[in-house]
């Protein structure tokens, strides 16, 4: 929420100047927030190719929104239970009222590995939430 100015640059009096060279940005120029929750459902996975020549065996997931990161734990035995424990991941976050400035929601997929080595194996980014958002029936309706 700082813009930064660099030397010769543009530099307004109306700000205020921070000892980092750097000014706050002004409210009526800040999209409207509203605080919400991002609950994802990390069902499993299946029929995952190889990695780098070795088998895909306790994957994880980690979500990522607004800086907010929430991760499953990770499958014990992909072969005969290919679900993760922790299904239900939860993030609260400030989103804008308006989705065209919303950060994107990333998801990636990792494989936990011999020596705490921990692959990306997969990702996704997810740039506009209006498909996915519950609306509140009100009641008296």
């Amino acid at each position: 929420e700082l813009i930064r100015i660099g030397p010769g640059g543009w530099k307004p009096e109306m700000l205020e100047c921070h000892q980092d060279k750097s000014y706050d940005i002004p409210k009526h120029i800040k999209p409207f927030t509203r605080e919400m929750k991002i609950e994802v459902q990390c069902l499993g996975v299946r029929d995952m190719r190889k990695h780098n020549f070795f088998p895909v065996n306790h994957p994880f997931i980690e979500v990522e929104c607004e800086g907010v990161v929430e991760r499953t734990g990770h499958i014990v035995h992909m072969e005969s239970n290919p679900v993760f424990p922790h299904a239900i991941l939860t993030l609260q976050v400030d989103l804008p009222v308006e989705d065209i400035y919303s950060p994107p929601i990333n998801i990636h997929v990792f494989d936990r590995r011999l020596f705490g080595y921990t692959p990306l194996v997969g990702s996704k980014s997810i740039t506009s939430l209006k498909d996915y958002e519950k609306k509140h029936i009100s009641e008296g309706v």
